[in-house]
Protein backbone atom coordinates (compact mmCIF):
# COMPACT_ATOMS: atom_id res chain seq x y z
CA UNK A 1 0.00 0.00 0.00
CA UNK A 2 2.74 2.44 1.22
CA UNK A 3 4.44 2.04 -2.08
CA UNK A 4 1.52 1.96 -4.20
CA UNK A 5 0.87 5.47 -2.71
CA UNK A 6 4.73 6.95 -3.49
CA UNK A 7 3.77 5.42 -6.88
CA UNK A 8 1.05 7.82 -7.37
CA UNK A 9 2.73 10.71 -6.11
CA UNK A 10 5.80 10.24 -8.55
CA UNK A 11 3.37 10.11 -11.36
CA UNK A 12 1.69 13.08 -10.24
CA UNK A 13 4.75 14.75 -10.12
CA UNK A 14 6.02 13.50 -13.04
CA UNK A 15 3.16 14.92 -15.02
CA UNK A 16 3.38 18.57 -13.15
CA UNK A 17 7.11 18.52 -14.45
CA UNK A 18 5.73 17.74 -18.06
CA UNK A 19 3.00 20.69 -17.88
CA UNK A 20 5.48 22.73 -16.29
CA UNK A 21 7.94 21.88 -19.23
CA UNK A 22 4.77 22.59 -21.73
CA UNK A 23 4.05 26.17 -20.53
CA UNK A 24 7.97 27.03 -20.44
CA UNK A 25 7.84 26.01 -24.09
CA UNK A 26 4.44 27.14 -25.16
CA UNK A 27 4.02 30.78 -22.98
CA UNK A 28 7.40 31.25 -21.83
CA UNK A 29 6.14 31.91 -18.57
CA UNK A 30 5.72 29.88 -15.41
CA UNK A 31 3.18 31.11 -12.72
CA UNK A 32 2.91 34.46 -13.86
CA UNK A 33 6.95 35.03 -14.06
CA UNK A 34 8.05 36.32 -17.28
CA UNK A 35 10.76 34.35 -19.19
CA UNK A 36 10.63 36.10 -22.40
CA UNK A 37 14.18 37.46 -21.44
CA UNK A 38 15.93 40.42 -23.67
CA UNK A 39 12.23 42.20 -23.68
CA UNK A 40 11.74 45.37 -21.08
CA UNK A 41 9.03 47.92 -21.50
CA UNK A 42 10.72 49.56 -24.68
CA UNK A 43 10.30 46.62 -26.43
CA UNK A 44 6.63 45.88 -26.14
CA UNK A 45 3.49 47.83 -27.71
CA UNK A 46 3.02 50.81 -26.88
CA UNK A 47 -0.15 50.99 -25.25
CA UNK A 48 -1.54 53.98 -27.31
CA UNK A 49 -0.99 53.48 -31.27
CA UNK A 50 -2.23 56.45 -33.63
CA UNK A 51 -3.23 55.86 -37.19
CA UNK A 52 -2.75 58.41 -39.94
CA UNK A 53 -6.83 58.41 -40.36
CA UNK A 54 -7.15 60.10 -36.98
CA UNK A 55 -7.98 56.82 -35.33
CA UNK A 56 -6.28 55.48 -32.40
CA UNK A 57 -5.87 51.82 -30.97
CA UNK A 58 -5.50 51.27 -27.18
CA UNK A 59 -3.66 47.91 -26.53
CA UNK A 60 -5.27 46.06 -23.43
CA UNK A 61 -1.80 43.44 -23.74
CA UNK A 62 0.45 45.03 -21.60
CA UNK A 63 -2.28 47.58 -19.56
CA UNK A 64 -4.40 44.52 -18.34
CA UNK A 65 -1.61 41.67 -18.11
CA UNK A 66 -2.94 40.83 -14.59
CA UNK A 67 -6.75 39.96 -15.63
CA UNK A 68 -7.44 36.33 -16.06
CA UNK A 69 -9.71 34.72 -17.98
CA UNK A 70 -10.93 30.74 -17.52
CA UNK A 71 -7.48 30.01 -18.76
CA UNK A 72 -5.49 33.03 -19.51
CA UNK A 73 -5.32 36.96 -20.53
CA UNK A 74 -8.22 37.79 -22.85
CA UNK A 75 -5.96 40.96 -24.72
CA UNK A 76 -8.65 43.03 -27.16
CA UNK A 77 -7.20 45.90 -29.56
CA UNK A 78 -9.44 49.15 -28.87
CA UNK A 79 -10.10 51.06 -31.46
CA UNK A 80 -11.44 54.83 -30.98
CA UNK A 81 -11.83 57.56 -33.76
CA UNK A 82 -13.41 61.48 -33.04
CA UNK A 83 -13.68 60.28 -29.64
CA UNK A 84 -15.96 57.14 -29.42
CA UNK A 85 -14.95 53.14 -30.12
CA UNK A 86 -15.81 52.12 -33.05
CA UNK A 87 -13.96 48.60 -32.56
CA UNK A 88 -12.78 45.65 -30.46
CA UNK A 89 -11.16 43.32 -31.23
CA UNK A 90 -9.71 40.49 -29.67
CA UNK A 91 -6.62 38.89 -29.84
CA UNK A 92 -5.00 35.23 -29.71
CA UNK A 93 -5.16 33.82 -26.45
CA UNK A 94 -5.65 30.93 -24.85
CA UNK A 95 -8.96 30.43 -23.68
CA UNK A 96 -11.01 27.61 -25.18
CA UNK A 97 -12.03 28.48 -28.36
CA UNK A 98 -15.47 27.02 -28.33
CA UNK A 99 -16.53 28.83 -25.45
CA UNK A 100 -14.72 32.23 -26.67
CA UNK A 101 -16.45 32.08 -29.57
CA UNK A 102 -19.92 32.15 -27.96
CA UNK A 103 -18.72 35.47 -26.72
CA UNK A 104 -18.59 36.67 -30.62
CA UNK A 105 -21.66 35.06 -31.38
CA UNK A 106 -23.82 36.81 -28.75
CA UNK A 107 -22.07 40.35 -29.91
CA UNK A 108 -20.44 40.89 -27.18
CA UNK A 109 -17.36 42.67 -28.96
CA UNK A 110 -19.89 45.06 -30.17
CA UNK A 111 -21.66 46.33 -27.04
CA UNK A 112 -18.83 49.06 -26.09
CA UNK A 113 -19.15 50.21 -30.48
CA UNK A 114 -20.34 54.18 -30.26
CA UNK A 115 -19.42 54.74 -26.46
CA UNK A 116 -16.78 57.58 -25.31
CA UNK A 117 -14.18 56.11 -23.23
CA UNK A 118 -16.06 57.69 -20.16
CA UNK A 119 -19.49 55.80 -20.83
CA UNK A 120 -17.21 52.45 -21.44
CA UNK A 121 -15.83 52.71 -18.12
CA UNK A 122 -19.29 52.88 -16.32
CA UNK A 123 -20.69 50.83 -18.61
CA UNK A 124 -22.58 47.90 -16.92
CA UNK A 125 -22.38 45.29 -19.57
CA UNK A 126 -23.38 41.49 -18.81
CA UNK A 127 -21.50 39.03 -19.00
CA UNK A 128 -22.20 35.84 -21.68
CA UNK A 129 -23.76 32.77 -20.00
CA UNK A 130 -21.77 29.83 -20.94
CA UNK A 131 -18.49 31.73 -20.60
CA UNK A 132 -18.71 33.94 -17.81
CA UNK A 133 -15.00 33.81 -17.01
CA UNK A 134 -13.98 34.61 -20.46
CA UNK A 135 -16.50 37.48 -20.92
CA UNK A 136 -15.89 38.72 -17.62
CA UNK A 137 -12.24 39.03 -18.06
CA UNK A 138 -13.07 40.56 -21.36
CA UNK A 139 -15.41 43.21 -19.86
CA UNK A 140 -12.70 44.11 -17.24
CA UNK A 141 -9.72 44.37 -20.09
CA UNK A 142 -12.40 46.80 -21.94
CA UNK A 143 -12.39 48.68 -18.82
CA UNK A 144 -8.57 48.59 -18.06
CA UNK A 145 -7.51 49.68 -21.84
CA UNK A 146 -10.37 53.06 -21.39
CA UNK A 147 -9.88 53.91 -17.91
CA UNK A 148 -6.56 54.31 -19.26
CA UNK A 149 -7.18 56.26 -22.02
CA UNK A 150 -9.57 58.81 -19.17
CA UNK A 151 -7.27 58.63 -16.42
CA UNK A 152 -3.57 58.25 -17.59
CA UNK A 153 -2.87 54.69 -16.73
CA UNK A 154 -5.08 54.96 -13.21
CA UNK A 155 -6.39 51.34 -13.23
CA UNK A 156 -10.52 50.99 -12.30
CA UNK A 157 -11.98 49.81 -9.15
CA UNK A 158 -14.14 47.12 -10.66
CA UNK A 159 -12.01 43.76 -10.97
CA UNK A 160 -12.50 40.28 -13.29
CA UNK A 161 -12.45 38.90 -9.94
CA UNK A 162 -14.95 40.66 -8.03
CA UNK A 163 -17.92 40.38 -10.33
CA UNK A 164 -17.05 36.99 -11.61
CA UNK A 165 -18.06 35.37 -7.40
CA UNK A 166 -20.71 36.99 -6.89
CA UNK A 167 -22.29 35.82 -10.21
CA UNK A 168 -25.32 33.62 -10.09
CA UNK A 169 -23.42 31.29 -12.56
CA UNK A 170 -20.18 31.01 -10.26
CA UNK A 171 -22.52 30.33 -6.90
CA UNK A 172 -24.24 27.27 -9.07
CA UNK A 173 -20.54 25.71 -10.67
CA UNK A 174 -19.55 26.03 -7.13
CA UNK A 175 -22.57 24.27 -5.23
CA UNK A 176 -22.22 21.44 -8.00
CA UNK A 177 -18.60 20.60 -7.98
CA UNK A 178 -18.99 20.57 -3.67
CA UNK A 179 -22.07 18.32 -4.28
CA UNK A 180 -20.18 16.10 -6.51
CA UNK A 181 -16.82 16.10 -4.46
CA UNK A 182 -18.61 15.99 -1.16
CA UNK A 183 -21.73 14.29 -0.99
CA UNK A 184 -21.10 10.97 -2.23
CA UNK A 185 -19.03 9.84 0.74
CA UNK A 186 -22.21 10.29 3.00
CA UNK A 187 -24.26 8.21 0.91
CA UNK A 188 -24.91 6.86 -3.34
CA UNK A 189 -28.05 7.04 -3.95
CA UNK A 190 -29.13 6.25 -6.89
CA UNK A 191 -31.68 9.22 -7.38
CA UNK A 192 -29.62 11.18 -6.14
CA UNK A 193 -26.59 10.13 -8.80
CA UNK A 194 -29.12 11.10 -11.28
CA UNK A 195 -29.89 14.35 -10.57
CA UNK A 196 -25.76 14.97 -9.83
CA UNK A 197 -25.16 13.73 -13.41
CA UNK A 198 -28.35 15.92 -14.78
CA UNK A 199 -26.49 18.78 -12.94
CA UNK A 200 -22.76 18.21 -14.39
CA UNK A 201 -24.03 17.97 -17.55
CA UNK A 202 -26.28 21.23 -17.67
CA UNK A 203 -24.74 23.26 -15.16
CA UNK A 204 -21.00 21.99 -15.91
CA UNK A 205 -20.76 21.43 -19.37
CA UNK A 206 -23.73 23.73 -21.58
CA UNK A 207 -24.32 26.42 -19.20
CA UNK A 208 -20.51 27.22 -17.83
CA UNK A 209 -18.30 25.26 -19.38
CA UNK A 210 -16.52 24.25 -16.25
CA UNK A 211 -14.19 21.25 -16.72
CA UNK A 212 -10.48 19.35 -16.24
CA UNK A 213 -8.43 20.33 -19.66
CA UNK A 214 -5.27 20.42 -21.02
CA UNK A 215 -4.92 24.05 -22.01
CA UNK A 216 -7.05 24.96 -18.57
CA UNK A 217 -3.58 22.85 -16.83
CA UNK A 218 -1.24 24.55 -18.86
CA UNK A 219 -2.22 28.00 -18.63
CA UNK A 220 -2.63 28.18 -14.77
CA UNK A 221 0.85 26.39 -14.31
CA UNK A 222 2.17 29.79 -17.01
CA UNK A 223 -0.23 32.52 -15.91
CA UNK A 224 -0.52 31.30 -11.92
CA UNK A 225 -3.79 31.66 -9.57
CA UNK A 226 -5.45 35.12 -9.81
CA UNK A 227 -8.32 35.52 -6.75
CA UNK A 228 -11.85 34.47 -6.79
CA UNK A 229 -11.61 33.99 -11.15
CA UNK A 230 -9.42 30.53 -10.16
CA UNK A 231 -11.40 29.10 -7.26
CA UNK A 232 -13.50 26.78 -10.31
CA UNK A 233 -10.56 25.76 -11.82
CA UNK A 234 -8.75 24.99 -8.54
CA UNK A 235 -11.78 22.86 -7.16
CA UNK A 236 -11.60 20.77 -10.27
CA UNK A 237 -8.19 20.48 -10.14
CA UNK A 238 -8.30 19.26 -6.50
CA UNK A 239 -10.71 16.94 -7.32
CA UNK A 240 -9.06 14.94 -10.31
CA UNK A 241 -5.61 15.18 -9.43
CA UNK A 242 -5.63 15.53 -4.88
CA UNK A 243 -8.75 13.57 -4.47
CA UNK A 244 -6.94 9.86 -6.46
CA UNK A 245 -4.85 10.61 -3.67
CA UNK A 246 -7.07 9.67 -0.46
CA UNK A 247 -9.91 8.32 -2.41
CA UNK A 248 -11.12 7.05 -5.10
CA UNK A 249 -8.82 7.37 -7.90
CA UNK A 250 -11.82 7.63 -10.81
CA UNK A 251 -14.43 10.07 -8.60
CA UNK A 252 -13.81 13.25 -10.79
CA UNK A 253 -14.68 11.27 -14.03
CA UNK A 254 -17.39 9.54 -12.13
CA UNK A 255 -18.92 12.26 -10.20
CA UNK A 256 -18.29 15.82 -11.66
CA UNK A 257 -16.95 15.26 -15.25
CA UNK A 258 -19.77 16.67 -17.62
CA UNK A 259 -18.61 14.20 -20.62
CA UNK A 260 -18.30 11.61 -18.16
CA UNK A 261 -21.65 12.19 -16.89
CA UNK A 262 -23.10 12.51 -20.49
CA UNK A 263 -21.87 8.98 -21.30
CA UNK A 264 -22.80 7.35 -18.17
Amino acid sequence: MKYAKLKQVLSLLTCLLMLLAVAIQQNRKVFGHDFKGGHDEKGRVQPVEQKDDGTFVVHTGMLAKDIIGYGGNTPVDISVKEGRIVRVTPLPNAESSEFFGRLKEEGLFSRWIGMTPEEAVKADVDAVSGATFSSTAVIATVRRGMQYVVDTGVKPEVSASRRVWTSPEFLCVALVILAGSVLPSFGRSPRYRVVQLVLNVVVLGFWSGSFISYSLMVNYLSNGLHGWTSVIPVLLLIVAFVFPLFWKKNHYCAWICPWGSMQE
